[in-house]
């Protein structure tokens, strides 16, 4: 289908600068895939549900005949009532559509927890000799008790922190599965001398959700993806509002990740500690985060 029509101001353009200066226009509302006119250039529009996270991502293909072309695929992620449905485009396609893009882990199928989509993902392609292209998701959530209340004197939080990395060749066609290439469990622990007045001084209570916490700060940090840990292949970095200079950075072992730093600070003031497991269960990742015994809470005295 062909559409003619402006596309609203606030919608999300993304440059393509390989491919003629067509403009890559994602708006939150369904639409067919189809061409529009951004100022004064070619557009190819994805209708992008309201709450999906698209990313875009391109790579270069040599043909048989060794020209050169460059092939354009969108990504995105959709949270439905119960899991997270990944959805690709292939615009090399004659004509392009919205297509599953299925996981796997395990030798199997699986779906994600519809809490992996609370994140933003990434999509990123490596390069060598065989590039890949990534998947990476990541969820948190504070460890506390439901119904029970919230000492203003706790000094200690903790949150359950995990991330997931899909990958598959980049040369890849669309049906082809992303297969779980690594992914890790996390509990980070904050310690503190108890100051009620400073988000890294206090405890998050949901009956208070505008007063935030250090666990808090870090359930909603950005997924950072890059040679963080030197030559052991793409680290992952959550960066920390309360330690600006020091984020949770993880690094590859195997199909896990560690943490490059277990602890830093001093309990009589400010401490994180964190430990990671290896996140292996497609149960675990299907259902909802479950927290490890030692992130209950300690109160003071």
């Amino acid at each position: 289908m062909l559409i003619e029509q402006r596309v609203q101001l606030d919608a999300v353009e993304i440059e393509v600068d390989a491919i003629d200066g067509v403009v890559i226009v994602v708006v939150a509302k369904p639409v067919e895939v189809g061409i529009a006119v951004v100022k004064g250039k070619p557009a190819v529009v994805v209708g992008v549900h309201a709450d999906a996270i698209a990313a875009v991502h391109r790579r270069r293909e040599v043909a048989d005949d060794q020209d050169q072309r460059v092939r354009l695929r969108a990504a995105s992620h959709e949270r439905q009532d119960r899991a997270v449905g990944v959805r690709m485009i292939d615009f090399a396609k004659d004509k392009p559509a919205v297509e599953n893009a299925n996981l796997t882990m395990n030798g199997s199928a699986v779906d994600l927890h519809r809490s992996w989509a609370l994140r933003p993902a990434l999509v990123l392609e490596t390069k060598g000799a065989l590039p890949k292209t990534k998947l990476v998701f990541s969820r948190g959530e504070i460890a506390v008790e439901k119904g029970k209340a919230v000492d203003p004197d706790t000094n200690t939080e903790a949150l359950s922190l995990e991330t997931l990395v899909f990958e598959r060749n980049a040369a890849a066609l669309s049906d082809e599965p992303f297969v779980k290439a690594a992914g890790a469990s996390c509990t980070v622990t904050y310690m503190f001398k108890t100051n009620t007045d400073f988000p890294c001084y206090r405890a998050f209570d949901p009956k208070r959700p505008m007063r935030s916490s250090a666990a808090a700060k870090m359930q909603a940090s950005q997924l950072l993806v890059g040679h963080f840990a030197g030559r052991n292949g793409h680290g992952i970095a959550f960066p920390d509002f309360c330690r600006m200079s020091e984020p949770i950075v993880l690094q590859p072992k195997g199909e896990a990740f560690v943490p490059v730093t277990e602890s830093i600070g001093d309990e009589d003031d400010f401490k994180r500690t964190i430990a990671c497991d290896p996140l292996n269960s497609n149960e675990d990742i299907a259902g909802p985060v479950k927290h490890k015994p030692d992130t209950r809470r300690l109160r003071a005295g």
